[in-house]
């Protein structure tokens, strides 16, 4: 089942988010994934968005997703965003709709 990465981001230095962002792709290319969200404005259609970066990220399935966040080369990486920004990040899987 489609696994979904989605990540609310507070950037609080742009100059060591920026490093992150540019390491970023080539831990994530030799994935199945794909980038499907990367925005830092949207329009709110109701309730109340907390704003920042929001990142979506498409997976083929959750262990593809997991296979990714575990890589080291991420883990090294991963820690100019700790230093960069906070972030709320979750893995959620993609919906199936009920048949009759």
């Amino acid at each position: 089942m489609t696994a979904y990465v989605i990540a609310q981001i507070q950037i609080s230095d742009p100059e060591v988010y920026q490093q992150y962002s540019e390491s970023f792709m080539p831990t994530f290319a030799s994935f199945k994934g794909e980038v499907t969200v990367v925005g830092d404005s949207f329009d709110t259609l109701e309730g109340k968005w907390d704003g920042g970066r929001t990142v979506i990220l498409k997976f083929p399935d959750k262990a593809e997703a997991l296979r990714w966040c575990d890589l080291p080369e991420y883990q090294e990486i991963i820690q100019l965003r700790f230093k960069g920004a906070n972030a709320n990040i979750i893995l959620a899987e993609g919906f199936i709709p009920p048949t009759e």
